[in-house]
């Protein structure tokens, strides 16, 4: 950026790789995708050898993981496995029937999702059992942990593209070239489990996409599910009642119909998606939208500067904050890649990229992640290598910040959307501090009608957003009305009908431009201005027998005003 120059470390293991046999000559294999795990001691990799292998941390991080103990024991999250003592880089290595395509640690730690070309969702946990450790599989011989599959999710009529956790760890959705987004419920039973089962019910099926869905991304906050797919369209659900909230198509209208990779991601907060294989002629972008904001795209980010369809993009998730600028709320990096293998790193505010890599591998980079503190991005490619860059002088560069800590993150999303639990809160409101306060008072326990508080609360928020409108309304009812003179000279002013189902009621309808104001609200995520509409006959919908009260009255004053 010209500010100030950085030293970057790059690190490319030789020891991380997969083979296409069991030769140890035998050229490398392709790595699908990587993962790695929330304390950093470990990542995965899956590749077309048939095999998903979990990695000693420190092979890729200099110094270890950010969590090492020292002993093996994760200080942070008690209940992740523990790092088996040792130097030997591989720590197992899981023979499959068919080959991953995309991995995924659950955020305590405890599961390896995987998700394969045969349409299967798995579940691996580390086994403490060593008697169960047999097996005959010569490179699964060697395995210094034994990983086990626990329970096998199957649903998917196709292959499996994408897998996000929620952020408690108690569900994990999964994308398919079957057009669906599928979410599958965690059982606490499945912890610690000797065996695998077999299950087909699912909390969800996501259906809407006309095209193969190839990436799924869980918000942070755990209010809404994005998913994209090759039908150029990115929708937003709702966690609450799994309803779509939200088509996104305007960035991506002239993006690639087919694609080896589309990727999607939430900033660390929640509060912007970038979206991979935007186009803005006549340039391809990634294009970051604000929440809750969908549809405007003229309002939207676009990161530029890549010569090839941009087909991966991951947000660090650390939260920085510019020294010296209390005003501007922290900002987050984002990494994009593109199809001829170049990486670059985003900071907010900054007009260009704070890192550029060019042929970072050979062939095209297939999957990227961050480590959870930040400090390093993990990349896998084509032509079968795994890379970390170290990220960790980021911290010290004047444009990028100060990274915050997670206490520090956790108070901003309290901050910014109340209390923990907003996964399980009604959906139907829009996230304003008035609707928080009134969740919290709803889940506390208490004597008093929360429902009332909950109901008054749509009222009021539906109000003040109608404000204006009820004027306009106000201001059109005069208008709708009819003056006529008597014989003798009285003035009579008589009012139209406004009534919707009636086939006696004139042509003239006042309320239209307020269900159009509802109809946007909706495509925003506002159901309860459209439930409040519902509720009160005349504001859209159906009228029923409020239609055939207001004809009585309009005959009867027909009949008291005479010809």
């Amino acid at each position: 950026t010209g500010v100030r120059a950085m030293v970057l470390s790059f690190v490319q293991p030789g020891a991380v790789v997969h083979r296409a046999d069991a030769r140890g000559g035998a050229p490398r294999a392709q790595v699908n995708a990587v993962a790695v795990a929330p304390d950093s001691q470990r990542f995965a990799t899956c590749g077309q050898d048939n095999r998903i292998k979990v990695w000693r941390g420190s092979v890729l991080f200099l110094g270890g993981g950010p969590q090492d103990a020292g002993n093996g024991s994760n200080q942070r999250n008690p209940s992740a496995p523990a790092l088996t003592p040792g130097r030997e880089p591989l720590l197992c290595s899981m023979a499959l029937e068919h080959a991953a395509q995309c991995l995924a640690w659950s955020p305590d730690g405890t599961f390896l999702a995987s998700g394969d070309v045969e349409s299967l969702v798995k579940l691996w946990t580390l086994q403490t059992d060593r008697s169960a450790r047999g097996s005959l599989d010569s490179e699964a011989a060697l395995n210094v942990e034994h990983w086990r599959t626990v329970v096998i999710f199957r649903g998917h009529m196709m292959d499996v593209t994408g897998l996000a956790w929620a952020p408690d760890s108690g569900m994990v959705a999964s994308s398919s070239i079957d057009n669906t987004v599928r979410v599958w419920s965690v059982a606490e039973e499945y912890r610690g489990r000797q065996h695998a089962t077999v299950e087909t019910e699912m909390r969800a099926v996501l259906r809407g996409h006309s095209g193969w869905v190839k990436d799924v991304a869980w918000d942070p906050v755990g209010r809404y599910l994005a998913s994209v797919s090759d039908d150029r369209s990115v929708r937003i659900w709702r966690i609450s009642n799994w309803h779509e909230v939200a088509k996104i198509t305007e960035p991506f209208k002239l993006s690639k119909e087919t694609t080896n990779r589309r990727q999607l991601d939430w900033s660390p907060d929640g509060s912007y998606l970038c979206v991979s294989h935007a186009f803005d002629e006549p340039r391809h972008v990634a294009c970051v939208i604000e929440r809750n904001r969908w549809l405007e795209w003229d309002g939207s980010v676009r990161l530029v500067g890549h010569q090839a369809p941009v087909s991966l993009c991951k947000f660090s998730p650390t939260l920085y904050k510019r020294d010296g600028s209390e005003a501007s709320p922290p900002g987050s990096l984002v990494a994009i890649a593109c199809d001829r293998s170049t990486l670059t790193v985003w900071s907010p505010g900054v007009q260009r990229p704070v890192l550029v890599c060019h042929a970072v591998f050979r062939e095209q980079i297939l999957d990227m992640e961050w480590s959870a503190d930040g400090r390093y991005l993990v990349l896998c490619s084509m032509d079968g290598h795994v890379a970390s860059i170290d990220c960790t002088s980021f911290a010290t560069h004047p444009v990028i910040g100060t990274p915050l800590c997670a206490s520090e993150l956790s108070n901003l999303l309290r901050d910014k959307f109340g209390e923990t639990g907003l996964m399980d809160s009604d959906g139907g409101l829009v996230e304003t501090p008035l609707q928080l306060q009134l969740e919290a008072r709803h889940a506390a326990p208490s004597g008093g009608s929360d429902d009332t508080a909950l109901s008054e609360a749509r009222e009021q928020i539906t109000a003040r957003a109608d404000a204006p409108k009820q004027l306009k309304l106000q201001d059109q009812l005069v208008q709708a009305q009819e003056e006529t003179f008597t014989a003798t000279g009285k003035r009579r002013i008589r009012p139209l009908s406004v009534s919707h189902g009636s086939a006696a009621a004139p042509s003239v309808n006042v309320l239209q431009p307020r269900r159009k104001v509802a109809a946007l609200a909706d495509v925003e995520g506002v159901s309860g201005m459209s439930e409040t509409r519902d509720k009160h006959p005349g504001m859209g919908g159906s009228a029923g027998g409020q239609n055939s009260e207001s004809q009585q009255r309009e005959d009867i004053l027909a009949k008291r005003m005479g010809p």
